[in-house]
């Protein structure tokens, strides 16, 4: 009996549906919080780990998409090589990298877990370095949908190598400084909200600003910045790993348990929204 001859084509794929790019995407998430919540389970729920990825989310999808179509709206940014290089307006350019990409989106991540900083249930400062990385995670992991929806499953792959672990560090280094304010003597007025914002806008600036010129002009310097780019981002890395060192040396491991606090009472629970509206389960703590 002669068989079927099977083809495969990239319509065949999973990816040629929305589903897939989703799947894909969050597939940082889950192995960052994975790891994370085996490490530093005793200071950690499962429900403030939702609730930040969540609320960073929404913050992206809801307010922050709506500003930048404003903001579109009236710059009227060309697409990549679509015009002469000589009519680039670099104030544009400028524009676009530090304010209305850094800025905003260093804000959504920092308005993801800032909301928490006090809360009773934050007994360690490595609660606050991952709720603030997966804060970043979020965020990236949105974005890569939205990007992976239109180029497919090489750009979503590529880019949870790279973008998603670039919003993921800069979300870790705000993390430090307010987990130092919070768990530091003597720190708690050092990092009001413009200080921590800074070099996390800054390092995000210089990096998207390098990409929108190698990308936006249709004959691109001879030394790819791409390549700079990347030194920026590893420059990023370094220092967030120095901060990140600097902090737990700073603040040493309590034996405060989380999950024992909350099943003696001791603190209450944490809760999707205000305590007695929507009650977590057992299992989300």
């Amino acid at each position: 009996m002669q068989g079927r001859k099977v083809t495969f084509s990239s319509r065949n794929l999973p990816f040629r549906f929305p589903l897939g790019v989703v799947i894909l995407s969050l597939v940082p998430a889950v192995i960052i919080s994975f790891f994370a919540y085996k490490w530093y389970e005793p200071y950690l729920t499962r429900c403030s780990m939702h609730v930040v990825f969540l609320e960073s989310a929404f913050y992206l999808l809801v307010p922050l998409l709506i500003f930048i179509s404003v903001i579109d709206l009236f710059l009227g940014l060309p697409d990549n090589c679509e015009a002469e290089d000589t009519d680039r307006d670099w104030g544009v350019i400028f524009f676009q990298a530090f304010l209305r990409a850094a800025l905003l989106e260093e804000i959504v991540k920092y308005l993801g877990f800032r909301r928490i900083l006090w809360r009773p249930y934050i007994t360690d400062a490595r609660a606050l370095l991952v709720y603030s990385c997966l804060s970043g995670v979020s965020f990236g992991v949105i974005e890569n949908i939205g990007y992976g929806l239109l180029g497919g499953p090489v750009v979503v792959f590529y880019r949870s190598f790279l973008t998603v672990f670039a919003h993921a560090t800069t979300g870790l280094l705000m993390g430090t400084y307010l987990a130092e304010a919070r768990f530091v003597e003597g720190c708690q007025g050092k990092w009001p909200w413009y200080r921590v914002l800074v070099i996390p806008v800054l390092g995000h600036g210089v990096y998207d600003v390098l990409l929108f010129i190698q990308s936006g002009f249709c004959e691109p310097p001879l030394v790819s910045l791409v390549f700079v780019a990347l030194l920026i981002l590893l420059a990023g890395v370094i220092y967030t790993r120095y901060r990140f060192v600097q902090v737990l040396r700073k603040c040493p491991q309590t034996n405060v348990n989380i999950h024992t606090q909350i099943e003696n009472e001791e603190i209450a629970k944490p809760c999707l929204v205000s305590a007695g509206c929507i009650e977590c389960c057992r299992c989300c703590y």
